[in-house]
């Protein structure tokens, strides 16, 4: 079951709302950490072909490899919907933000932030003893676009996969743009929405073939959160 929600900061909107939990401050002291492992390294996509797809056509399915699909999703959002094997697993959310012009470095500031406050919302609504992994953040090419990639995994007390959230980011002319995946257990701490979670394991193995789309594809272009 999903704990109570927190208010996201802009850097957590950007994996999904529904991600962003926490119990109420009495459940948890304020002194309660978040227990962390080794960062998680990114994965290589060498071996993977670097497939284009299109983020506005929803009537366009593009094989990818390894028995997946890519097309987008239908509706105004800008969103990858994921087929393996002919049946929907998961998607990919675009989001965009005004860069804080107090940033020296925006995406650095970005990606830390949200690292910080997933690991704070985590400890607080998931208890002490759920395992926060990082991942990242990296550098990583969007479509010709310098970027991050970063993340986390976490893990339930007795070492079962909870979660994996990936997100890459990148700054065009005075917007980060955000592209984030998450997956979920159903016995994880969060729960799953069948909507747009993908299971843990299955981003695990579609991460590859994720980073050589964003590698090959050219960031959408849409309206930023506030216009």
């Amino acid at each position: 079951m999903r704990p109570s929600g927190l208010v996201c900061s802009a850097a957590a909107i950007a994996v999904l709302t529904a991600a962003c939990t926490a119990s109420s401050a009495s459940t948890v002291p304020p002194t309660t950490t978040t227990t962390t492992t080794a960062p998680v390294p990114a994965t290589t996509t060498t071996s993977i072909p670097r497939t284009v797809v299109d983020w506005t056509d929803s009537s366009l399915r593009t094989p990818v490899g390894g028995g997946w699909t890519v097309f987008a999703c239908e509706g105004d959002a800008p969103q990858l919907c994921v087929e393996s094997n002919g049946t929907v697993t998961g998607s990919v959310w675009a989001t965009a933000y005004r860069v804080d012009a107090g940033d020296d470095d925006p995406l650095a500031a970005f990606a830390e932030g949200f690292l910080a406050e997933f690991a704070t919302d985590r400890a607080a609504g998931c208890g002490a003893d759920y395992g926060f992994q990082p991942i990242g953040p990296d550098d990583f090419d969007l479509g010709g676009t310098p970027g991050v990639a970063f993340g986390f995994a976490g893990t339930m007390p007795d070492g079962t996969a909870s979660e994996l959230v990936l997100q890459f980011a990148a700054v065009v002319d005075d917007q980060i743009v955000s592209l984030a995946a998450t997956g979920d257990a159903d016995e994880g701490c969060l729960g799953r929405d069948e909507l747009s979670s993908f299971r843990p394991d299955e981003l695990a193995a579609f991460r590859p073939y994720l980073e050589a789309i964003l590698h090959a594809t050219p960031l959408p272009v849409f309206e930023p959160i506030g216009g």
